[in-house]
């Protein structure tokens, strides 16, 4: 097949795989601060490149001999992937807020919260994020968070999202190896009773 077609086809099976379950990858995507479309845009590369990877080292194998293989890195990126969802949940919970509270607009905090409005949630009874905001004003968040804690948040949060993307890909491509070895050796076998 030429390369042309290959990349083609690898496109449409990595494009439908991030659309597929209602174009979920992308709406668990960090804030748009954090560079929603770069995010996204990353995972669907990586993911790409990890699909031809997988592609290019089953090309010529025996399928029959490595269908343990492909189950085991199945495994291994299975219980990857939901260590990643935990961590990026977490993260993505911790790093971000709605505002106003209630709303879709999310927003990026920082890692660390200046002492001055640390004091202020705690002296206050302040519960969220959002209510701290509301009394800051979202255009005096640097107050809030310095600039080099809300860079280090975005950086954890595409970090952690396109590790989550690559590691559930990676579950599926994997598996879908091993099933084709079934696959392909039941087509083998019912061409050879063919020619009998």
């Amino acid at each position: 097949m030429p390369s042309k077609n290959v990349l083609a086809k690898a496109i449409g099976i990595v494009s439908f795989l991030l659309a597929a379950f209602g174009g979920v990858f992308k709406r668990i995507a960090p804030p748009e601060e954090a560079g929603t479309h770069f995010s996204v845009g990353l995972a669907s590369v990586l993911t790409l490149c990890l699909f031809l990877f997988i592609s290019a080292i089953t090309k010529n194998q025996e399928r029959s001999k490595f269908k343990q293989r492909w189950l085991t890195a199945a495994t291994v990126f299975f219980v990857g992937s939901i260590v990643a969802s935990m961590t990026y949940f977490w993260n993505h919970d911790r790093l971000s807020f709605n505002f106003p509270e209630g709303s879709e607009a999310k927003y990026m905090a920082g890692t660390k919260m200046t002492e001055e409005y640390a004091e202020y949630m705690k002296t206050e009874n302040i519960g969220s994020k959002s209510d701290l905001i509301k009394d800051v004003s979202l255009k005096d968040r640097n107050k809030v968070w310095k600039e080099p804690s809300i860079r280090r948040a975005k950086l954890i949060l595409v970090s952690n999202y396109v590790v989550f993307v690559l590691s559930i890909a990676a579950t599926i491509f994997c598996l879908t190896e091993g099933i084709l070895v079934d696959y392909a050796d039941g087509v083998s076998k019912r061409g050879s009773q063919k020619e009998l």
